[in-house]
């Protein structure tokens, strides 16, 4: 028989059986059947109807109210849908009417309504557990904090020792509680109460109380907790991967090894695990040994595309480019669709200088995953190190048409037209940016430093410096920014207070040697001036390229005119 008929004579059965009314007119069965037949189609105006037909027929029928509940609901009718309830709660009234209520108040987060009625509910049963247990439920999905609800639940918790019914929900109460002390920011309150609790000891429970360990920073307890899981459960991949992290977090790397190790022989082809060891080996500065160990694998991953894709980066990493290429195009092979295959051979090329090639492999990833606007970024800056700015600037407009409000890419391009002295864009294009994003740090360091190059307006500057430095208090780039602008504004001591931060980290760049320089030489300083200006040379030599603009030529011309 079909299962849709069956479903109708099951319901049309029990709302028979169910029903004490006398019909002597209009058949109300026959309303209801097709009310259930038009809610299921959807069509929610004819079932509502139906129904009410049905109610005005079997006005004491308790499943056609909560039948017209459910589809005022769907039509978001939500004065009927109160006020079938109150009738509904008029007529019945017993702890299991009130559970129906209650329910489908939480489950449209209807909190305070649900609440009168609960209170009301537990007025009259005031030892229904389940009833109880509900006001659990709407404490934790409300998030109520009230001295009330916590008095409730340490209540509740104290019952729960009774009554065999609780007992087997106590984690859920405790719960409860707990996420109470951690929303009031009280994580060593909630943590012992979870401790009391040993549910969140076991196998399925213990992320919560390991997330509230690591918050607090007691790593001790959380590799204590993470241990015993795994003495009962020793093969738990999510705990065992989970003490790895908390390894590697707390720069216990040979016991991370010991771990990964132990992931690999459980689960050798699992997602990610060769990845974990291999950045694991170059946090301990042993590519070289994780490159043999891989390579011992050869014939069982020969067909596997993590593998080729790791051993690439691995051999990048310890710079046997010619390798990592052999096991890039391999796992291009195995999974041409995959774009970022494409962007490390692309960055391989790049080290070789070989950039056609380069561009070649994002033109590629770009036809598979014309979405993704990194993808023109990393083009643009190919073009960029080929000195080609009009090509840098086709590629990003060519982005823009597709992603007109993407902030990085209206950054980027200011950059290209900086480069070709195009300022009105370049401050176009910044201003856009900003307009965007308002706080990009990268682009407000930037415009407030071309107004102080520029000495477009230098105040302007070190307000937009200032705002960036807000954001990225610790950033070498903006304080350098910060350093010029107050030595052009003369604020000469404050202005080597901050440049001396920025050379304790950056002594190698020769911009910030020129700033330092020129500071010294304005506080006196004419021989500690000249050695800084002598050093930004040199670097600049190295380099083989100004990364301002002019920046050779004003070292030189302070040299020459340095006197003593």
């Amino acid at each position: 028989m079909n299962k849709f008929f069956i479903y109708f004579f099951l319901t049309f059965a029990v709302f028979f059986y169910t029903s004490c009314a006398s019909v002597r007119g209009d058949n109300p069965y026959f309303y209801y059947v097709m009310c259930k037949y038009a809610y299921l189609n959807q069509d929610f105006k004819s079932a509502e109807e139906l129904c009410e037909k049905t109610k005005k027929i079997l006005p004491k029928n308790r499943q056609i109210y909560k039948e017209l509940m459910n589809i005022y609901l769907k039509q978001l009718k939500i004065k009927k849908f109160y006020k079938t309830i109150e009738e509904y709660l008029s007529k019945y009234n017993t702890e299991k009417d009130y559970f129906y209520v209650v329910e489908l108040l939480l489950k449209i987060n209807s909190f305070n309504k649900a609440n009168e009625y609960l209170t009301k509910a537990l007025k009259k049963y005031p030892n229904d557990v389940k009833l109880k247990l509900l006001k659990v439920q709407w404490i934790f999905k409300k998030g109520d904090t009230s001295k009330e609800s916590i008095k409730f639940l340490k209540e509740l918790l104290q019952e729960a020792d009774k009554d065999q019914y609780l007992k087997e929900r106590r984690h859920k109460i405790a719960y409860a509680l707990a996420r109470i002390y951690i929303l009031k920011g009280d994580l060593k309150t909630a943590i012992k109460i979870l401790e009391e609790t040993p549910e969140y000891k076991s196998k399925e429970g213990y992320t919560i109380l390991l997330e509230l360990y690591k918050e607090t920073k007691d790593y001790q307890k959380a590799e204590k907790l993470l241990k015993e899981v795994l003495k009962k459960y020793p093969k738990n991949l999510d705990a065992l991967n989970r003490l790895f992290q908390l390894y590697v977090d707390t720069n216990q790397y040979e016991k991370a090894k010991e771990v990964i190790d132990k992931i690999i022989r459980l689960n050798p082809k699992g997602k990610d695990v060769l990845l974990k060891k291999f950045f694991l080996y170059l946090k301990l500065g042993k590519v070289n040994e994780f490159i043999k160990t891989l390579e011992k694998l050869k014939d069982k991953y020969k067909n596997n595309f993590e593998y080729h894709f790791i051993l690439g980066m691995a051999y990048e990493e310890a710079k046997d480019y010619q390798n990592a290429i052999k096991h890039y195009k391999k796992a291009k092979q195995l999974r041409p669709e995959n774009t970022e295959i494409y962007e490390r051979l692309a960055t391989v090329y790049i080290q070789l200088k070989q950039y056609n090639k380069a561009i070649k492999e994002l033109k590629q990833a770009i036809r598979l995953n014309p979405d993704d606007y990194q993808l023109y970024t990393a083009l643009s800056q190919i073009y960029e190190l080929k000195g080609n700015y009009q090509k840098v600037i086709q590629v990003l407009q060519e982005a823009l048409k597709k992603f007109p409000n993407n902030p990085v890419l209206h950054y980027y391009l200011a950059i290209a037209y900086d480069n070709l002295d195009n300022w009105k864009k370049t401050e176009y294009h910044l201003k856009k940016a900003l307009e965007l994003r308002p706080n990009f740090p990268d682009v407000l360091n930037y415009l407030g430093y071309s107004y102080i190059i520029r000495n477009i307006d230098i105040d302007k500057g070190i307000k937009l410096v200032k705002r960036a430095l807000q954001l990225q208090p610790d950033h070498p780039a903006y304080l350098d920014s910060l350093a010029w602008g107050l030595f052009k504004k003369g604020k000469l001591e404050e202005a080597l207070e901050y440049i001396l931060k920025v050379y304790e980290k950056m002594s190698d760049d020769p911009v910030i040697n020129y700033h330092y320089g020129r500071i010294l030489e304005a506080l006196g300083e004419k021989s500690k001036a000249k050695s800084v200006y002598e050093k930004a040379l040199k670097l600049l030599e190295e380099l083989n390229k100004e990364p301002e603009k002019g920046i050779t030529e004003k070292i030189k011309e302070r040299l020459k005119n340095l006197k003593w």
